[in-house]
């Protein structure tokens, strides 16, 4: 990634972490300072202690009432992106967090994209740059990778039938 880019990502990283502060959203992670050096710009994020989805999902396994609920909780959070016109774009069980009481948080805006969502139910591959394929900004994106993100959990199976969205 080119520094002009990565500065912009973390800008937007930023920006969105900000919002989730000031609007006092749960299900987001937040931002309490940043600053800069001659060479990096830090984010002083809050700590979520419980780990990612991934890690309680290897250690415990997770049943269908806790799945529900987390994916409640991500549901949550990601009205609250739509709300505000911001698409994710990276979410998965990595990017889920579980703060003290359990609850789920997504992070990681880096390669959000802020601006009118569509609601087509179409999605295209364009160019690949720097290793992202990149999609067409939709809900119907957003609601299939969240599907996707609870699929592992409920099923145990790694296989996401995609056939199954498609026809949608």
């Amino acid at each position: 990634m080119d520094e002009p880019t990565a500065f912009a990502s973390v800008l937007r990283e930023q920006r969105i972490l900000l919002l989730a502060k000031k609007e006092n959203c749960h299900f987001l992670t937040r931002l309490f300072a940043s600053f800069s050096t001659d060479h990096y710009t830090c984010l002083a994020m809050e700590f979520v202690e419980g780990g990612d989805l991934v890690s309680h999902l290897v250690r415990d396994g997770m049943s269908q009432e806790r799945t529900r609920f987390y994916s409640a909780c991500i549901v949550l959070g990601l009205q609250f992106l739509h709300d505000r016109n911001i698409t994710h774009r990276d979410l998965k069980l990595e990017n889920v967090l579980l703060d003290r009481d359990g609850y789920a948080k997504i992070t990681d805006f880096g390669i959000s994209k802020e601006g009118k969502i569509s609601s087509y139910n179409s999605i295209a591959l364009n160019s690949r740059q720097g290793g992202f394929i990149q999609f067409i900004q939709t809900k119907w994106m957003s609601e299939w990778t969240q599907e996707r993100v609870m699929y592992l959990p409920l099923t145990h199976k790694h296989n996401f039938p995609i056939s199954h969205f498609i026809s949608r």
